[in-house]
């Protein structure tokens, strides 16, 4: 990093986590109980049935492969509140409409993720915090399964956060809060600033600028993702009065950070 700030939080390109980043294949798919004559080779079911033997009401359904399903039915399927595990202990309770998760549910999966929120056909939809294993927290807004609209994303070990706007699980535009006091406003590519944007410090002091994507990009090690480089530029009509020393040093002793930005000196 340049040895004169405004810099960036040095761990600013930071990767926002995934529900999918335990490499494992996990599908969260529940099976559909078929009747009559097919539903000896699913398991066994023990419940209430209406007059035309549909299940209807309460009832338990234990699969042949361990799946386990227990809560409300209506006219044959899951409609209500129920609970559903999954083989690898993965569990759901939470609203069903028609066999489907629909309304507010939670999601607790094997690897120690948890969501609590609304769904809407099996995925997540609507209002809902996600919580990750290595502690991280999404709060916000979700569409079809992933982050869109307004959300925080909170990092944990580093006490810094996104607040803004998202779209397919990417953060695009809104602030970055350090663990300093130091803001960032502006825009965002590859969870690393782009473009115009504005920095406010602890004691009061702003500066203006923008963020233009590197000359040379250092590439990647095999296996690994390539890191994003960019450079400040300030607006040659503003000047910093107060060098925050003690933020910029701080920040470059994070232990967490792996990915880093380079910043131009402003003079």
């Amino acid at each position: 990093l340049s040895p004169s700030p405004p810099s960036l939080p040095s761990c600013l390109s930071l990767r926002i986590m995934s529900e999918y980043d335990t490499g494992t294949e996990f599908s969260d798919d529940e099976k559909v109980e078929e009747e009559a004559e097919t539903l000896p080779t699913l398991g066994t079911f023990e419940g209430e049935r209406n007059e035309t033997g549909h299940r209807h009401g309460k009832g338990h359904m234990v699969f042949r492969d361990g799946e386990v399903y227990q809560g409300s039915y209506s006219e044959g399927l899951r409609h209500g509140k129920g609970v559903y595990t999954f083989k690898d202990g993965s569990k759901y309770e939470g609203e069903y409409v028609a066999s489907k998760r629909e309304g507010l549910g939670t999601f607790t999966y094997a690897t120690g993720d948890k969501y609590q929120g609304m769904w809407r056909n099996n995925k997540r939809h609507g209002e809902g915090a996600y919580f990750y294993v290595n502690g991280d927290v999404f709060t916000g807004e979700w569409v079809e399964g992933k982050k869109n609209g307004h959300g925080t994303y909170v990092f944990t070990a580093m006490n810094a956060k996104f607040v803004g706007e998202w779209e397919d699980d990417t953060f695009l535009t809104g602030q970055f809060v350090d663990g300093y006091g130091v803001h960032y406003q502006g825009s965002f590519s590859l969870n690393a600033p782009i473009g115009p944007g504005v920095y406010s410090f602890p004691k009061g002091h702003t500066q203006s600028g923008r963020y233009v994507d590197a000359a040379k990009k250092q590439p990647a090690k095999e296996g690994e993702e390539s890191a994003v480089q960019r450079r400040w530029i300030p607006d040659t009509s503003e000047t910093t009065a107060h060098v925050e020393t003690s933020v910029h040093t701080a920040q470059r002793k994070n232990a967490h950070c792996t990915k880093r930005i380079d910043v131009v000196p402003v003079h």
